[in-house]
């Protein structure tokens, strides 16, 4: 993951479940060389009239880690973030489809 900062933060991501088109459940876990960090991670697709629900549900060992992992990465404003880019690269898409 590159940063706003410029840094670049080594993550490691096992995928256990991929579900087409429904959900996609993977976790995340550190190497030798980053910071421990785990979570698990489902992603859900429902089909609603006009388009798709997206449900993201993070699971971390503790609140206590949710809270260290949020205070010291944004890992909350970091989620909104990442949402909000995959909205705006499918709406590019749509258009390009259109023309």
């Amino acid at each position: 993951m590159h940063g706003p900062d410029g840094r670049d933060y080594k993550n490691v991501v096992q995928f256990l479940e991929i579900n087409k088109p429904s959900s996609i459940v993977y976790k995340h876990t550190g190497e030798e060389d980053t910071e421990d960090i785990q979570f698990q991670t489902r992603v859900t697709f429902k089909e609603v009239e006009g388009g798709t629900y997206l449900e993201v549900e993070m699971e971390f060992p503790s609140r206590e880690e949710l809270d260290r992992v949020d205070r010291d990465f944004g890992a909350i404003v970091g989620a909104q973030q990442h949402l909000s880019r995959l909205g705006t690269y499918i709406d590019s898409m749509k258009k390009e489809q259109s023309k």
